[in-house]
C-alpha cells in the first residue's frame, strides 16, 4: 500500500490475488489470506473474498484501538491490519470466483467461447443466493472495462469486459430489509493463480437500506433493465469514496502473462510475426470498443470518472 494519485488515497497492490484499488481518504482495506486452506476452501464453494474496505470508523467500532492499514520500513503491509464488519452497511467487497471454465457448465449457466459478461453476471448471482441473498432485483446495468496491468511497469496491457450492475435485494438474515447495492463483474485468464483458467472477479458496495415487506424470489424470478452509461461509471449517485474505489479497480497480469507480452511486445519490435506456437492466447484482447485502455469504456481516456 502506498500513496496514491488521489488527494488523500492510498493505492492497494497484491500480487498474490492480482489486483490493484485504491483506498480513500478515510477508509481502511482487509486483505484477507487466500493461500492454503483457504484456496482449497475458495475451490470448493466456488468463490472467496480477497479483500473488503470500509470506513475507518466502522473498523475502530469493530475493534476499538486497530490503527489503520500502514506500511512498515520494507514497505509491506503492518500487523496491525484492520478489519471490516461483513454484516455491516458500506462495506466494499472484493470477491473471486475460479475456475468459470467449468464451473459455468457444472452450474447450468450457458455461455460461449467469448465468456460474455452476462454469462458471469448470472454466476455471481447463483453464488449470492447461495449464501443468503435473496429478492435480488437488478433495476441498472451497463457494459464497460477493466485495466489489466503489469504490476512491474503500472503499463495497462490489456483491457476485459465488464458489467456494472445496481441492484436491491433482502438477505435470510434481515428479509424484511432492502438493500441497494451496486457491483462490478467481470473474468479473465490473465491472472494468478493458474494462469490460462478463466476466472470471475467482482467488486460489491452493500448500501443503505430500508424496512418493507418482500417475498422470496427464485434465480427465474430475478428481472433486469438496462440503462446506457453515461458520464461517470457508476449509473446513479453513490458515496465518492465507493465511486473511486470502483473507478480505480484494476487487475493485474501474473508473471508468465507479463513475460508472454514482453517477448511478444520484442518480437514485433525486431520487425517479426509473433508466434509462439499457442493458440489459445492468455490476455483477452478489448472487444468494447475501447481504443484507449480506459477502465470505463470511453474513447477519451478517462478511467470512467466524472
Amino acid at each position: 500500500i502506498e500513496d496514491g494519485t488521489a488527494a488523500g488515497a492510498r493505492t492497494f497492490q497484491s500480487t498474490t490475488d492480482s489486483f490493484r484499488v485504491q483506498v480513500p481518504e478515510g477508509w481502511v482495506i482487509q486483505d484477507l489470506n487466500n493461500t492454503g486452506s483457504v484456496l482449497l476452501e475458495e475451490t470448493r464453494q466456488g468463490y472467496g473474498i480477497l479483500a473488503r474496505l470500509c470506513t475507518e470508523d466502522q473498523q475502530q467500532q469493530q475493534q476499538p484501538g486497530v490503527a489503520t492499514a500502514s506500511t512498515n520500513a520494507s514497505g509491506s503491509i503492518s500487523d496491525n491490519t484492520p478489519s471490516c464488519d461483513p454484516s455491516e452497511n458500506d462495506v466494499i467487497h472484493i470477491v473471486r470466483y475460479p475456475d468459470l471454465d467449468t464451473r459455468l457448465l457444472a452450474n447450468n449457466v450457458t455461455f460461449d467461447d467469448n465468456m460474455t459478461t452476462d454469462n458471469i453476471l448470472s454466476y455471481h448471482l447463483q453464488k449470492l443466493q447461495e449464501v443468503g441473498y435473496r429478492s435480488m432485483r437488478i433495476v441498472n446495468s451497463s457494459d464497460t472495462t477493466i485495466n489489466v496491468a503489469n504490476p512491474q511497469t503500472n503499463e495497462t496491457i490489456a483491457t476485459v469486459p465488464a458489467k456494472l450492475v445496481e441492484m436491491t435485494y433482502s438477505t435470510n438474515f434481515a428479509p424484511n430489509e432492502i438493500r441497494t447495492g451496486y457491483f462490478i463483474s467481470t473474468a479473465t485468464n490473465a491472472t494468478t493463480p493458474n494462469p490460462g483458467t478463466t476466472k470471475g472477479y467482482s467488486v460489491f458496495y452493500e448500501g443503505n437500506s430500508t424496512n418493507t415487506n418482500t417475498t422470496a424470489t427464485t434465480a427465474a424470478e430475478i428481472t433486469t433493465a438496462t440503462a446506457a452509461a453515461s458520464g461517470s461509471l457508476l449509473l446513479t449517485p453513490v458515496p465518492p469514496a465507493v465511486g473511486q474505489v470502483f473507478d480505480s479497480f484494476e487487475l493485474l497480469a501474473a508473471p508468465e502473462v507479463v513475460a508472454q507480452e514482453e517477448a511478444q511486445t520484442a518480437e514485433i519490435a525486431e520487425g517479426g510475426d509473433f508466434n509462439d506456437g499457442d493458440d489459445n492466447a492468455v490476455v483477452e484482447e478489448d472487444d468494447n470498443g475501447d481504443d484507449d485502455g480506459g477502465n470505463g469504456g470511453d474513447d477519451d481516456g478517462g478511467n470512467g470518472g466524472d
